[in-house]
């Protein structure tokens, strides 16, 4: 399998103090894997194959892959293990172990690009790039990550480039993955579309990865192509689609429609959505939905907000925060405004990062955010 498991956490380093080892962790290595036979044991940091940087699970695939495809029957894995670093020689192809990256300098770049820093991002990824902490798989998702998901043409096909080369030398199999941890979950989701497409070429009739397309199309704001593709979905005899998939359907016809500006229509999208995959801390989904509500009208906005509310964690910041901007946004549309000043002032003026970044990808959500300033002198 030599597939990734859990969160990026530090591991102390070579003998070096103050530094840490970016690589790979094995988890798990069954006996009879080859992984194991090899001589891969859990807590092993591979740090190169055969030579290549490895600096996380999609380095290491990479690596993997290119010297598979090269006819190599034996690769060199350099491994770092109890402050010591041994070579261990393994077959190419698959071992069988499980694992996680251990560094976190790619989410700092992820980080430092979301919160508007990209000349902090470009020279993380620069730094990491230069100390060997980064190998050219994550410079490629790296510079991926550099451009928006909304850009000129130009800078769409730079994006395309980079993204056949890491298509094309990574296994088929492996791109739903990738695309899922590297690109959707940090936010990038035109990558995590095309990564998606490109293994649907070869497996037209998965709907799993047909959802996650048309998902990340509609994040994307690409509304007649998510349409497209979820009803590529929905619209066979047998689509064989769980509850939780209809759910995620069901999230897509949402965004589809509030793109399209039908907000009663999204409404009730979104209100199944959350009734069939009880989305909790899924702050894009739960903002958009009481967006459209709130466009719909106060009782529907009200009713909304209390169907979020009822499957977040009691206390969350969410509740506390997030939703009562939102109740504001929804009273001032209304015409309530002596009311939604009341609320307003019970908070900070400055909106949470994270909701202020999301509200600036629609247009409605500059609305909500010239709404909120406005409350205040």
């Amino acid at each position: 399998s030599d597939q990734p498991k859990g969160a990026a956490v530090s591991s102390p380093d070579r003998g070096r103090p103050g530094t840490v080892v970016a690589g790979f962790t094995v988890t798990e290595a069954p006996e009879q894997t080859p992984g194991f036979v090899a001589g891969l044991r859990p807590g092993d940091i591979i740090t190169a194959y055969d030579g290549e940087i490895v600096a996380s699970d999609i380095s290491y695939k990479y690596a993997r892959e290119q010297r598979s495809r090269a006819g190599a029957r034996e690769a060199e894995l350099t491994v770092h293990r109890g402050g010591q670093v041994i070579r261990l020689s393994v077959p190419t192809g698959l071992l069988g172990f499980d694992g996680f990256d251990c560094t976190d300098l790619m989410d700092r770049i992820n980080t430092a690009y979301f919160a508007g820093n990209v000349t902090e991002a470009e020279r993380l990824l620069t730094e990491g790039l230069a100390s060997k902490a980064l190998g050219h798989a994550e410079e490629l998702v790296g510079r991926i990550w550099l451009i928006p998901d909304d850009t000129t043409p130009v800078e769409e096909a730079r994006r395309d480039s980079l993204l056949n080369e890491l298509g094309s030398m990574c296994l088929t199999s492996d791109l739903p993955g990738f695309a899922q941890t590297y690109f959707y979950r940090r936010g990038h989701f035109v990558a995590a579309a095309a990564l998606n497409r490109r293994y649907l070429a070869l497996d037209p009739d998965n709907v799993s990865v047909r959802l996650n397309l048309a998902l990340c199309e509609a994040i994307a704001n690409r509304f007649d192509q998510a349409d497209r593709d979820v009803h590529m979905v929905l619209d066979r005899e047998d689509a064989g689609v769980s509850p939780y998939g209809y759910g995620v359907a069901c999230t897509i016809c949402g965004y589809v429609e509030f793109g399209r500006k039908n907000y009663k229509q999204s409404a009730r999208y979104f209100h199944d959505a959350v009734e069939l995959t009880n989305p909790v801390d899924d702050w894009r989904l739960q903002n958009r939905y009481l967006v459209a509500a709130a466009n719909v009208g106060l009782p529907a906005f009200r009713a909304a907000r209390d169907h979020v509310v009822s499957i977040e964690p009691s206390g969350s910041s969410f509740v506390s925060w997030n939703a009562k901007v939102l109740e504001c946004y929804a009273l001032a549309v209304a015409g309530n405004r002596e009311e939604a000043i009341q609320i307003a002032h019970c908070f900070p003026r400055a909106l949470p990062p994270g909701l202020l970044f999301e509200l600036r990808t629609f247009p409605e959500g500059a609305d909500v955010v010239a709404r909120w300033d406005s409350l205040w002198p």
